[in-house]
């Protein structure tokens, strides 16, 4: 990003924060993927990262929205074995959202790849069935 491109804004406000509710990535599980390591990375560095107006963020906001629901439609007849599989994965190993989608990938041959919002619908999904919320603990 360009110094130039920022105004008056001060150093501490150019400063690059990270914010996730994903508990394990946030105390530094090592049950992450690639694109965790690369996002953490990214955020420690400023490397690649751009700036984006507020009219940039609602669109973001509302795709991530729209693929959320796509992806809660996919795993809405998920048998009790899977949200097993899943809850082991998420609250025994403590991996993160992209962790999960990524295993549940790559074991179920599926086709989101490490995506967060799918692993997020997945631990939903899966917390539901075990009469808990994703959000809360012992998912997040």
């Amino acid at each position: 990003m360009d110094d130039t491109s920022m105004g008056d804004i001060s150093d501490d406000e150019k400063k690059t924060f990270f914010i996730t509710t994903d508990m394990p990535l946030k105390s530094g599980s090592q049950k992450t993927t690639e694109a965790d390591r690369s996002i953490l990375e990214a955020a420690n560095s400023g490397k690649g990262l751009i700036q984006i107006t507020p009219e940039m963020f609602q669109d973001l906001a509302e795709k991530a929205q729209k693929l959320f629901h796509f992806f809660q439609e996919q795993f809405k007849d998920m048998p009790k074995e899977q949200a097993g599989f899943i809850r082991k994965l998420r609250v025994e190993d403590n991996g993160t959202w992209r962790y999960v989608a990524e295993t549940c990938n790559n074991d179920w041959e599926g086709n989101w790849g490490s995506n967060q919002l799918a692993g997020m619908a997945l631990c939903e999904r899966a917390a539901i069935l075990h009469g808990e919320e994703y959000t809360s603990y012992p998912w997040n």
